[in-house]
C-alpha cells in the first residue's frame, strides 16, 4: 500500500464572526511505486520499490463563525470553553516592604492563549507589579486545553492587616451557552513592623 506522512492538525480560533473559507492544505508526500516487471514465478517477491514524490491539497473549508448571545460581562476574559480558576498567597504575614506571592490559575479547555489577565483591586497601600504569565496549553483533535497562571508580587507599604477582595473571572461556557462568572476566596494577611521599614501611623510636626 501506498505510505505517505500524515496532515498535522491546527487548533483555528475566530475573533470576528461572519463567514470564512480556510484555504486547502498542500504537501508533499512520498507514494511507494513497484519499479520493473514482476517475475513470472515468484510474483512480486523479488519486486523492487521506489519512492515517488507527489502533491496532494485538502478542500477548502467554509465555516461560519456566530457572535456570542447576551451582553459581555465587564470582566469578561475573552475565553470561550469550560473554565475552572484556583488561587493561592503564600503568607499570610509579612514583614512590611517584603512581598507576597499572589498565583491566580485558570484551567479548562478552550481559547485559553487569550485569556486576559485577572483584575486585582487593591487597597492604595498595596503596591502590585505586571503579572509573570506561565501556560501549559496543549492542542488535541478536540481542541485546545491546559492551564495559564498569573503570579502576582505585592508589597504592603506600611503596617497593619490587609485584605486582598476576591477577584471576579468571566467566560463563556460552550455546554450551557451562557456566561459564567468564576470568583476567589478573599484572602487576609498581616504586615509587621521590620526593621527599617516606614512604621509611622501618626505624623508628629514641630
Amino acid at each position: 500500500p501506498p505510505r505517505s506522512t500524515l496532515f498535522p492538525y491546527t487548533t483555528l480560533f475566530r475573533s470576528k464572526t461572519g463567514e470564512i473559507i480556510i484555504d486547502p492544505v498542500q504537501l508533499t508526500v512520498l507514494i511507494q511505486q513497484k519499479s520493473g516487471q514482476s517475475d513470472p514465478f515468484f510474483g512480486d517477491f523479488f519486486a523492487t520499490y521506489q519512492n515517488v514524490p507527489k502533491m496532494i491539497a485538502s478542500q477548502p473549508v467554509k465555516i461560519k463563525v456566530n457572535s456570542l448571545p447576551g451582553n459581555q460581562p465587564d470582566n469578561y476574559s475573552g475565553v470561550v470553553g469550560k473554565l475552572e480558576l484556583k488561587s493561592s498567597i503564600n503568607k499570610d504575614s509579612v514583614n512590611v516592604n517584603d512581598a507576597i506571592n499572589m498565583r491566580i490559575t485558570i484551567s479548562g479547555s478552550g481559547n485559553l492563549k487569550v485569556a486576559a489577565v485577572p483584575s486585582l483591586k487593591l487597597p492604595p497601600d498595596i503596591e502590585v507589579y505586571d503579572p509573570k504569565t506561565t501556560e501549559d496549553i496543549k492542542n488535541g483533535l478536540n481542541g485546545s486545553s491546559g492551564s495559564k497562571t498569573f503570579e502576582y508580587l505585592l508589597i504592603p507599604r506600611h503596617y497593619g492587616d490587609y485584605t486582598i477582595p476576591s477577584i471576579s473571572y468571566s467566560y463563556f461556557n460552550t455546554s450551557s451557552g451562557k456566561y459564567e462568572v468564576l470568583k476567589t476566596p478573599e484572602y487576609k494577611f498581616y504586615a509587621r513592623k521590620g526593621s527599617g521599614a516606614d512604621q509611622s501611623s501618626e505624623i508628629t510636626v514641630y
